[in-house]
C-alpha cells in the first residue's frame, strides 16, 4: 500500500512486520505533480472581481427546488478548470473526486431557513436531481421534492454542500464537447453498471470520469494525465482522530491515478485549509513526514496505536431511556475499574498510567434509524485492564442486577476503527 495504516505503520517500527519499501514507480515514471487551491483566496478574488453580482437573480417558481434563487458559489476554481481544459485539449482523460454522491448536501428555504430533517436519524436529507426527491443517505427515507417550502411556502431554496449530480451538470456547462461518465452508488446500484462505467472509460468511450471513493484507488488507465479534487475537506473535520489519516490517505490514493502511464501527470486539489498538514504532506507524496507528526499526536494522547479502546453504544427509541442507561453503564465501569485497581494493588502489580472513561455523550450520529445514540469509551494503554475493566462491566450489565431498562440495547466494539 502507498498509505499503510498508522497501526501497520508502528507495527513495523516494532518488528512486528517487515517493511517492502517501493520507492519509485514503474520504469522510473515521476509522481504527479500536486497542486494546493486555497478556496478561501479564490472566493475572495472573485468576490472583489468587477463583475461579481451581490444581488441574486431571481427564478421563476417550478414543480422542484431545481428552480432556486442561488445554486451557492461555483464548485470548480480557475486552476482546476484551467487543468481539466488543457487535459481535454491533449486529448487526455481525466478524473475528478467528489466524495459527496446527490446533487445538494443540504436544500434551505432562502425565506425561512427551513432544512428537511429525517425523520429517522438526526441528518439533514440530500437532493437527488435524478429523480427529484429528498433522500436519507443513512436509512434511505425518500420524499418527493416539492416546489414550495413546507414551513412557509416559499418557492425559493438555497443549494449547500454540492454532490456529484451537480459536479456533473457543472462540468456538463463548462465543457459542453466532453464525455462524462459518473461514478457514484446511485450511478453504480443496477446490477453490473460500475463495471460497466469502468469499462467504457477503459475503452476511452469517455474524457472524465467524475466519482466519489469508487474511483480513488484501484484503477489503471494509462491516458489519464489529470485528478482533480472538488473538496479535500469533506473528512477532514469529521470528529474521529483518525480524520488526518482518511484525509491523507484519499489524497494519495486519488493523486496516484494520474501520470501512471508514459505522459507525466497533474493533480489540482481544492481546499479551505491548505496548510493542514496531511494536505501539505500529500502535495510533497511524504508519507514518512505525514507518519512522523501523526504518531507522535497519537501517542501524546494515547490512541492507537499507542493505546487501545473498547467502545459501548447504548441505543434506544426513548431518549430518556438511552441516557439514563449511558449513565448508569458509566458508574458500572467506574465500579469495574475501582475493584480492579484495588485487586492490583493488592497484588503489587498496578499498570503504569490509567484508564480513561470518554463519555457518556451523544453519538457524533445521535438519532439513527429511529433510535437515540449515546456513547461511553474506554482508553487506554495497558490492554490487560481495559479489557478486564470492560469484561467485569459486561457482566454486571448482563445479570438480574445490572440489566438495562427494556428496549436499550448495548453494542460493544472492541478496538473500533469506525468511532461514528
Amino acid at each position: 500500500s502507498a498509505t499503510p495504516s498508522l497501526e501497520s505503520f508502528v507495527n513495523a517500527e516494532r518488528g512486528k512486520l517487515r517493511r517492502l519499501s517501493l520507492p519509485d514507480r514503474i520504469d522510473a515514471r515521476p509522481l504527479p505533480l500536486v497542486e494546493i487551491v486555497d478556496l478561501n483566496e479564490t472566493r475572495a478574488e472573485a468576490a472583489a472581481a468587477p463583475e461579481a453580482s451581490t444581488t441574486a437573480p431571481t427564478a421563476t417558481p417550478t414543480s422542484s427546488p431545481a428552480s432556486t434563487r442561488r445554486q451557492g458559489g461555483a464548485l470548480y476554481s480557475p486552476a482546476l478548470l484551467d487543468g481539466l481544459a488543457a487535459a481535454l485539449a491533449r486529448g487526455d482523460q481525466a478524473l475528478v473526486f467528489l466524495n459527496r454522491r446527490g446533487h445538494t448536501r443540504v436544500v434551505e428555504c432562502e425565506d425561512c431557513g427551513y432544512v428537511g430533517r429525517c425523520p429517522s436519524c438526526d441528518v439533514s436529507l440530500t437532493y437527488h436531481s435524478s429523480d427529484e426527491t429528498f433522500r436519507c443517505h443513512y436509512c434511505d427515507h425518500q420524499v418527493s421534492a416539492a416546489g414550495a417550502c413546507p414551513q412557509c411556502a416559499s418557492p425559493f431554496f438555497r443549494h449547500k454542500g454540492s454532490g456529484t449530480q451537480r459536479a456533473e451538470k457543472e462540468l456538463a456547462r463548462h465543457f459542453p464537447q466532453a464525455r462524462i461518465l459518473r461514478l457514484d452508488s446511485d450511478s453504480a446500484k443496477p446490477k453490473g453498471a460500475q463495471a460497466a462505467i469502468l469499462a467504457a472509460f477503459g475503452r476511452r468511450e469517455a474524457d472524465v470520469l467524475l466519482g466519489t471513493q469508487m474511483i480513488s484507488k484501484g484503477l489503471d488507465f494509462h491516458g489519464v494525465t489529470f485528478v482533480g479534487v472538488v473538496s479535500a475537506d469533506g473528512s477532514l473535520h469529521m470528529p474521529d482522530f483518525r480524520a488526518g489519516e482518511r484525509t491523507f490517505q484519499t489524497l494519495v490514493q486519488v493523486a496516484g491515478r494520474a501520470g501512471r502511464g508514459k505522459l507525466p501527470g497533474r493533480v489540482v486539489v481544492q481546499t479551505r485549509a491548505p496548510e493542514h498538514p496531511a494536505l501539505v504532506c500529500a502535495q510533497a507524496h511524504d508519507f514518512a513526514a505525514f507518519a512522523a507528526r501523526e504518531t507522535q499526536f497519537r501517542k501524546d494522547l494515547g490512541y492507537p496505536p499507542f493505546g487501545r479502546l473498547v467502545a459501548l453504544t447504548l441505543s434506544a427509541e426513548d431518549e430518556d431511556k438511552v441516557i439514563a442507561a449511558a449513565a448508569r453503564v458509566a458508574d458500572i465501569v467506574r465500579d469495574a475499574l475501582a475493584d480492579y485497581e484495588h485487586l492490583a494493588k493488592e497484588r503489587g502489580a498496578a499498570p503504569e498510567g490509567a484508564l480513561d472513561l470518554l463519555g457518556p455523550a451523544p453519538s457524533p450520529m445521535a438519532r439513527l434509524r429511529g433510535r437515540h445514540r449515546w456513547r461511553l469509551t474506554l482508553k487506554d494503554r495497558d490492554m490487560r485492564r481495559l479489557h478486564a475493566v470492560a469484561r467485569r462491566a459486561l457482566e454486571v450489565i448482563e445479570s438480574a442486577e445490572g440489566r438495562l431498562a427494556p428496549g436499550v440495547q448495548l453494542a460493544v466494539d472492541v478496538d473500533p476503527y469506525d468511532v461514528l
